[in-house]
């Protein structure tokens, strides 16, 4: 659904497509074998990011690995806004470094957050 919104935003709204990035990090699942699960989802999403590229051009940067602490903060302090838009997900705590990044930076970001996530029962 992301993807779908960002293809929409850069479709409806052209003064936005030389300045926005859309910064997607998608880690594929494994099972405790080693297999991918949810093949046919990740086809989708890497599909929808390839049409997104080919419109697009540079609108679109897709990570397949997870970031390390350091690098992720220097990301986020960059950021105008991190979008959590998971639905199934347990603690995850990205979306706190995420405020605390911008708490402590010179740049403020704005955290849109999933109702279904954890973290979003005590992040106000």
């Amino acid at each position: 659904l992301k993807l779908s919104a960002f293809r929409a935003i850069l479709n409806m709204y052209p003064e936005f497509r030389p300045n926005t990035l859309l910064v997607q990090v998608a880690i594929p699942l494994h099972d405790n074998r080693g297999h991918l699960m949810h093949a046919e989802y990740v086809e989708q999403v890497k599909s929808a990011a390839a049409e997104i590229e080919r419109l697009f051009p540079g609108s679109l940067l897709m990570l397949h690995e997870k970031m390390p602490f350091a690098p992720r903060c220097a990301l986020f302090s960059q950021c105008d806004a991190l979008v959590n838009s998971s639905v199934r997900h347990g603690l995850s705590l990205v979306p706190f470094e995420f405020a605390l990044t911008s708490e402590l930076g010179e740049k403020k970001g704005n955290l849109v957050l999933s109702e279904f996530a954890a973290c979003s029962h005590v992040i106000p």
